[in-house]
């Protein structure tokens, strides 16, 4: 969850919104990872998708969020 929400949170200062907080403190992981969200930082993500009809839910969530991480900032240089 707090993983989505650092990637929300950089996406939108990516557009512009200079107020937005990052809240790399809300979870032990994302404390741990702040230094891989640095701007030329190189972050691969992988995500897992199921073709089976009772996981479709699951897997619609993961695509959100692997398009959430995707509009966020990815290492440049």
């Amino acid at each position: 969850m707090t993983l989505g929400l650092v990637a929300s949170a950089l996406s939108g200062a990516k557009r512009g919104n200079a107020a937005t907080h990052v809240p790399y403190r809300n979870s032990t992981l994302t404390y741990l990872l702040q230094e891989c969200f640095r701007p030329r930082a190189r972050v691969a993500f992988i995500v897992s998708l199921a073709p089976e009809n009772s996981a479709a839910l699951e897997t619609l969530s993961s695509i959100r969020f692997a398009q959430r991480v995707n509009e966020g900032e990815t290492g440049t240089t």
